[in-house]
């Protein structure tokens, strides 16, 4: 379970835009300044048990909430004529306080709904001295001259001041602030909006003037896919003073994929119709008009946890579209906001859900008094409850109480803070009772699953009570093991399962059943939204596959806020991409059961891809002839796959593929019932009937593989081999045709070829592809200089030209921290730990061209950012308090370079939920908009008999020439070097301890300061440069020469591309100076550099690029580690003694 946050009201989520502030003369400011005495000006401060705090304003004291005694409570009212009148509804609250680091701030106030929390904040930093400044929007504040205002904190809380400055209506109206859309209503019944193909195509949204002036406006909306606009509509209104109207639309949407979209609805000034002053971005989903059955008796069940009942309405229109929509078959949890753990409203409750073909499972907190009598008591109630309920209502299916979730993470002291033994002492107590209700209904053992609320293992603390658990709990009283494995994908849930059936086993406890009772990912932006709709269906898929009843997947509605994007909508209404990829899920497996998995890792080549074969079964469980493969790679790769669906004789009939959102695709189907179909990171779901049984079915190995893993280089000829399979039932005459496209000048030979694929034999087309010379860098910066606290606008065009040294941050001068980006993403929130709303970070990095040219890129922030280029100021999203997120889509610009070395930085400022700035280059940016398709790539189709029976692509990248070394005023110095981006980064992936089977853990690896190492390899017109940063604790310097290869050193092997070795040299310190042997055309300047902060030693190797041959070369280095006298551990980057291995250096 996540703790809650809190849903901001829709009018403050949709009153964000680009309008400017109103003038000063159409304010009026309230305000309290805590100094030696309050200070205040129609807002009034209740003073119990408040007093002077020693270090600046004033601290509240325990007890100071009257409402929550563990809180610390500054309460306001206000007493201001005409705030009490309502003429200031529009408001700003700002205020300076401080409390401790990881407490959560609130700041609650008076609205026209009610008394509404606005801020729920876990405060950053480490200084619990360090003082804040919020400033919180507010479009409806309602004053009572009571309790209107509350600043609460759960530690110490001391202010200095709080102000409230209100908006006039009635003149310099600030009309972002008093222009408000209401809730949208979609085509569904509690408005939500899922568009079903021949259903309703209508959408209301309603919009209010609240100021007490009219105003004429324009409107534009656009739908989009994620990739481009779909449908655009403009028109215009006026709104006369207090006003409303309802904005009626047609999405045209009979002709698009299925699938997720986007809409922005845009609100202009007729008079200023450049600048939006409101704007509401909302989504959209396009479904089948299939109507979803549920699952029969001993089918798997698709589960949903839907929401914290405490905080949102689960029983809603809304909330039973969506089950009914998604095919849910049951619940975490069955009450609604309104009930309470009694058996009358889990009785309600459960028939409500009944009504809709619904189950439940439901879950009951065992007692956390600390005080042991009191939780006695508590413990009493609670066993009357659950054996009167099991009495009344345990049984299979709708109607009935079959699972028991009995507490929440036990192992987290957060929601169960007494021992382990306590929480059993309960919990045998319950489940005891469940047991005798149903047994005293004459019901078997069985009827209810009783298990434990889910373990986490998270942290130290989660580990070791978990551990605990695991072996004190007697199986005679439990029937299942519950767990919770949040993460991205398959490999969190995988490493979930595994983690506590390790530890089961350990204790012999591994022969019990696993539930997966709450498992989700959280999705901020287009890439990581897509990740969480991926993600539903891989956890649901590894859950069938390990014979789980179900996975509770969290969750479908998610508080505002940090762990917000956990949920699966937005604002209710509003389907996310996993909404639609949980109903393709249910509506493509229905009524089919996981029979095994099928390898196409071992037998067709594709590393990570993984592939279930589900089976149909009728209404007597036996199977109806239909089979469904559900394939996905865990990578970024696509593969195209060879399945045999049946004997070769049988007939297969229906054969279809499905993307995760229910669209068809093309697949091809040979002879001899073999299906080819294209499988990469989304799910597919290939269909189809046949009279044989799920054993016929089998992974045959591809038509085609190419290994293309290594880069493709510029200005020379790369050898490919293009290998053939055939898997048919004869053998295959095809025709191969091979297109060549990429960045650069290609040219593939031959383009076409004939051949004969015989029967369970290979067969091979060598193909030379020659690329052509790079003008243009080939890619954005992957290594970056990050700096916390800096604000690039702040920075001279100066400081702006390079990559500096340090900077001057808020905690003194800083070198910052360097920052390896290969998924393209800048994390400053990794670096901070933790941070608040605008929080600016700077990155910097170098790129060089070869010459004068303009690159056409894109970013995604979370949630602002601003670029640079040479000390010039490119992009800007920050005065867009809208659209400052957005994907690549929304944000693309041209990147202007000179010939030679230039300076990129960029600006992160942080959202409330995130730290980040993602970036594409040409190559990233043109895989977006293609959906896609990468520019790089070789095409290869394969026709037979007149009809083609496969195309790939098969994507590779480019590499440029090595780079130039540039303008460094000492080569063997690291400073110099830092600021590049390296060659390589070599850590424990690429370590070899040679003690790691022995029992003396001190001869272990320990981690990145015991040995790690930065490769850079830079040139100039005579020399080729190789640069290591090896971090190493302890240095054993070698005695001789010849002593090198067991102590300290470093070895380097260049080789042709064949292999074949043209360099060997070894170099270290031997009595504290550089020594080599082994090729002598290899030179070494070596440097250690020890402090309190650092051991690292320095290896700078010059090669005459005379001595070497003109083609490109293989880089083969290994670090040898020797710690206390003996060689512990090599670090290694391709292998010195197969020199094969070694990644290619163009040399052109």
């Amino acid at each position: 379970m996540l703790s809650p946050r809190r849903l901001l009201p829709l009018f403050l989520l949709a009153s964000q835009s680009l309008a400017g502030w109103a003038s000063a003369e159409s304010t009026k400011t309230l305000e309290v300044v805590f100094d030696q005495t309050i200070q205040s000006s129609g807002l009034e401060v209740d003073r119990t048990r408040l007093a002077p705090d020693a270090a600046g304003g004033w601290a509240a004291k325990h007890g100071s909430d009257p409402d929550k005694g563990w809180q610390r409570a500054f309460r306001f009212h206000v007493s201001d004529p005409d705030y009490l009148a309502g003429r200031y509804p529009v408001i700003d609250i700002e205020t300076t306080f401080r409390t401790a680091p990881s407490v959560l701030f609130n700041l609650d106030a008076s609205t026209s709904s009610g008394f509404s929390n606005l801020v729920e904040e876990r405060m950053p930093g480490r200084n619990p001295e360090e003082w804040h400044t919020r400033k919180i929007e507010l479009n409806d504040f309602a004053p009572t001259g009571k309790n209107d205002l509350t600043l609460s904190a759960a530690n110490a809380l001391s202010v200095k001041d709080v102000r409230i400055i209100g908006y006039d209506l009635d003149k310099n109206v600030n009309w972002r602030r008093v222009l408000r859309v209401g809730e949208i209503v979609g085509p569904q019944e509690g408005g939500v909006l899922l568009f079903t193909r021949g259903g309703s195509r209508e959408f209301t949204i309603p919009l209010k003037n609240h100021a007490r002036i009219p105003c004429s406006l324009s409107y534009t909306l656009q739908i989009s896919s994620f990739s481009a606009p779909v449908q655009k509509e403009e028109g215009k209104l006026s709104l006369p003073a207090g006003g409303a109207e309802n904005l009626r639309f047609t999405f045209d949407h009979a002709k698009l994929p299925l699938g997720p979209y986007e809409a922005i609805l845009d609100i202009r000034q007729t008079d200023s119709p450049d600048k939006p002053i409101l704007s509401r971005k909302f989504r959209l989903g396009v479904i089948t008009d299939t109507a979803l059955t549920k699952a029969r008796d001993g089918e798997y069940l698709y589960g949903l946890d839907p929401a914290n009942n405490f905080q949102h309405a689960t029983h809603t229109p809304a909330m039973f579209t969506y089950y009914r929509l998604m095919g849910v078959d049951i619940l975490r949890n069955p009450y609604n906001i309104d009930m309470k753990e009694t058996v009358e409203d889990a009785s309600r409750a459960l028939a409500i859900l009944a009504s809709q073909d619904l189950q439940a499972m439901i879950m009951v907190d065992p007692p956390k008094d600390k005080d042991p009598a009191k939780r006695a008591t508590a413990l009493e109630k609670k066993v009357a409850f659950l054996k009167k309920l099991s009495l009344k209502h345990a049984g299979k299916g709708p109607g009935k109480y079959h699972f028991f979730e009995l507490g929440n993470e036990p192992d987290l002291p957060f929601f169960y803070p007494n021992s382990i033994p306590d929480f059993l002492e309960s919990f045998y107590a319950m489940y005891d009772a469940i047991k005798e209700g149903s047994k005293e209904a004459g019901l078997p053992r069985d009827a209810t699953v009783v298990m434990n609320g889910g373990l986490s293992f998270v942290h130290d603390i989660g580990e070791k009570r978990s551990r605990e658990f695991l072996e004190l709990i007697d199986t005679k009283r439990i029937d299942a093991f519950g767990y919770h494995g949040h993460g991205p994908g398959i490999q969190a849930e995988r490493m979930a399962y595994e983690r506590i059936r390790e530890t089961a086993r350990q204790f012999g406890k591994d022969h019990m059943p696993f539930i997966e009772t709450e498992s989700g990912y959280m999705g901020t932006d287009h890439s990581t939204l897509m990740d969480q709709a991926r993600t539903v269906v891989e956890k649901t898929a590894f859950a069938q596959s390990v014979h789980e009843p179900f996975l509770m997947y969290f969750r479908l509605v998610m508080m505002e806020g940090h762990e917000g994007g956990y949920g699966m909508t937005e604002h209710v209404i509003e389907p996310r991409p996993s909404v639609l990829s949980y109903r393709t899920m249910v509506e493509r497996l229905r009524h089919q059961q996981f029979v095994r998995l099928l390898d196409f890792a071992g037998k067709s080549g594709a590393e990570g891809v993984n592939g279930y074969l589900f089976e149909g079964r009728n209404e007597k469980g036996a199977p109806d002839g239909r089979k469904t493969v559900l394939a996905f790679c865990e990578r970024a790769a696509k593969y195209t796959l060879l399945v045999r669906l049946a004997t070769p004789d049988s007939k297969v009939e229906d054969v279809k593929l499905y993307d995760m959102f229910g669209n068809t695709l093309p697949v091809e189907v040979m002879s001899g019932n073999v299906a080819s179909f294209p499988v990469g990171p989304d799910p597919v779901y290939l269909a189809w009937t046949s009279p044989d049984g799920a054993d016929a079915v089998d992974v045959l190995s591809p038509l085609l593989r190419a290994n293309l893993d290594t880069p493709l280089l510029t200005s020379t000829t790369n050898p490919v081999t293009l290998s053939f399979f055939n898997p048919t039932a004869k053998p295959l005459d095809v025709q191969v045709t091979v297109a060549p496209h990429a960045r650069v000048a290609i040219e593939a030979t031959p383009k076409d070829s004939a051949l004969t694929l015989p029967l369970n034999q290979p067969a091979t087309v060598p193909v030379s592809v020659a690329l052509g010379r790079s003008e243009t860098p080939l890619s954005l910066p992957v290594w970056w200089r990050v700096f916390l606290d800096v604000d690039g606008t702040t920075l001279t065009p100066a400081q702006l030209s390079s990559v500096p040294d340090e900077l001057l941050t808020k905690s003194g001068m800083s070198a910052g921290e360097f920052q390896w980006t290969p998924d393209h993403r800048i994390n400053f929130g990794k670096i901070a730990g933790g941070f608040s709303e605008w929080r600016p970070g700077t990155a910097f990095a170098y790129i060089d061209s070869p010459t004068a040219t303009e690159l056409r890129c894109a970013a995604s922030p979370d949630f602002w950012m601003t670029w640079f280029v040479n000390g010039k100021k490119l992009y800007d999203t920050t005065t867009d308090r809208v659209h400052g997120g957005g994907d690549f889509g929304s944000h693309t610009f041209t990147l202007p370079l000179h010939a030679g070395r230039n300076t990129i930085a960029v600006t992160g400022f942080s959202g409330s939920g995130g730290w980040v700035v993602d970036y594409a280059g040409p190559k990233e940016l043109a895989i977006f908009t293609s959906g896609g398709v990468d520019p790089d790539r070789l095409t290869v189709s394969i026709q037979s008999a007149g009809q083609q029976i496969a195309r790939t692509d098969i994507p590779f990248q480019v590499q440029g020439p090595v780079p130039p070394l540039g303008d460094i005023a000492n080569p063997d110095q690291p400073a110099g070097w830092l600021p590049l981006e390296p060659f390589a980064l070599l850590g424990s992936s690429e370590l070899t301890n040679l003690w790691v089977k022995e029992p003396d853990q001190s001869r272990w690896y320990t981690g990145e300061k015991d040995l790690s190492a930065i490769v850079w390899t830079r040139q100039t017109t005579e020399s080729l440069h190789i640069f290591l940063s090896v971090m190493d604790d302890r240095m054993t310097a070698a005695s001789t020469s010849d002593q090198l290869p067991q102590n300290d050193a470093v070895r380097l092997v260049l080789a042709g591309a064949d292999g074949k070795p043209v360099l060997d040299a070894t170099g270290g310190l031997v009595n504290g100076s550089a020594a080599s042997i082994g090729s002598k055309e290899a030179t070494f300047a070596i440097q250690r550099e020890e402090s309190t902060s650092i051991a690292r030693i320095t290896y700078h190797i010059t090669i005459a690029k005379s001595s070497l041959p003109s083609q490109p070369l293989r880089l083969n280095l290994s670090v040898l580690d020797n710690d206390a006298g003996y060689l512990k551990q090599t670090l290694d980057l391709g292998q010195v003694s197969q020199p094969k291995a070694g990644p290619l250096l163009n040399l052109p």
